[in-house]
């Protein structure tokens, strides 16, 4: 099963988890805002954290990620920065980043942005991690910061192999077991 969070925009629940951005929103399982969020990048940075999405603490509820696709899809408004990255992390409950699972090369405009993580399998961490979608931005200019900002649309989410129905292989064949000695 894939389950989605929606990115959320900037009158939505912002998150206890605050990197370097001027603005971190929630990744929740539903839209509660579609106001459109964004952040200025300082003047002569590279790949900073411009806006930033976590999940709730104890979301999506893993000891271990499961293998499999990882998708973020972005709807970006507004680019006056040089370029950006989407970049999907693993971080701890109390928000320290424990894994970077991806990184998209340089992009540049606007319009919906991908971010494809093919057969990734993250390492162990605990049931309280949760993941960050950050984008870095790049501003070369000395003297003007510059806007980054994103629509929230259904175009805005990140997709994982996260469900209710994936069974660990070893429980699968316990209750498999039980079945044929009915």
């Amino acid at each position: 099963m894939v389950t989605t969070y929606r990115l959320n925009g900037a009158g939505g629940p912002n998150s206890d988890c605050t990197p370097a951005s001027l603005k971190n929103e929630q990744a929740l399982k539903t839209i509660t805002n579609t106001t459109a969020t964004g952040g200025l990048v300082a003047t002569s940075s590279t790949d900073v954290v411009a806006i930033s999405w976590t999940t709730v603490s104890g979301e999506p509820g893993y000891l271990d990620w499961p293998n499999g696709n990882y998708i973020v899809s972005l709807d970006v408004r507004r680019a006056a920065v040089d370029s950006y990255k989407l970049q999907l992390v693993r971080v701890s409950s109390g928000c320290t980043v424990q894994e970077t699972l991806g990184t998209s090369g340089s992009l540049t405009g606007t319009g919906v942005k991908e971010l494809v993580l093919s057969g990734i399998d993250p390492s162990s961490g605990a049931d309280t991690d949760r993941f960050q979608l950050r984008v870095l931005a790049t501003n070369s200019s000395p003297s003007a910061t510059k806007r980054l900002s994103a629509s929230i649309t259904e175009q805005s989410y990140i997709r994982g192999p996260w469900g209710p129905e994936r069974i660990p292989p070893i429980t699968m064949s316990k209750r498999l077991g039980r079945l044929l000695r009915m």
